[in-house]
């Protein structure tokens, strides 16, 4: 069994697109079953995602962060983020994604990557961060106990289906996670 010491928390790099592809396909399987349609989900491919993922990866304000084992170097969790994509709401950075495999939730390692994600946020100064949550997904409150507060709703359509979406936001990330401004 692995714990939160077993687990080092990085940047992410090219060689890490595998393995954060295979945290993206598994994690939307067991989170979003529910949610999404099993044709949706069953069709995500670990290739896809690679590529799809590479692209982002290349962009110059991406951020990529992998939570990998220690002994192995196993990617098993994932966060990417970089400039807001909402220029109608006053933050400076957006948490795109967080994905941590199922078996290794609840030893913190979501909370380190969202930490890691904020501070790569104050080193590029912006002092504010946004993410988008399914209001149907059963975590979406592990933002609320980070100090994020919900700023408004949208919705959003995946894989043929329109859902609810809710944005939850930190509007000093260097205060609520005792970071420097750089």
């Amino acid at each position: 069994m692995s714990n939160r010491a077993d687990i080092e928390i990085r940047k992410g790099r090219a060689a890490d697109l595998h393995g954060i592809a295979e945290v993206l396909v598994a994690t939307w399987r067991s989170t979003f079953a529910d949610m999404l349609p099993s044709a949706f989900l069953d069709a995500m491919t670990v290739e896809e995602q690679m590529q799809r993922h590479r692209r982002r990866m290349l962009a110059p304000d991406a951020s990529y962060l992998v939570a990998a084992h220690r002994q192995d170097g196993r990617i098993v969790g994932i966060a990417s983020s970089g400039p807001s994509r909402v220029p109608r709401m006053p933050y400076g950075a957006e948490l795109y994604s967080l994905y941590v495999l199922d078996a290794f939730q609840g030893f913190g390692i979501g909370q380190g990557l969202v930490r890691a994600a904020a501070f790569d946020a104050v080193q590029r100064d912006r002092r504010s961060m946004l993410v988008w949550v399914l209001a149907d997904n059963p975590n979406r409150r592990f933002y609320s106990r980070l100090g994020a507060v919900p700023v408004g709703r949208a919705p959003v359509t995946i894989g043929g289906v329109t859902l609810g979406q809710v944005g939850y936001a930190w509007d000093d990330l260097a205060g609520q996670f005792g970071l420097e401004m750089a």
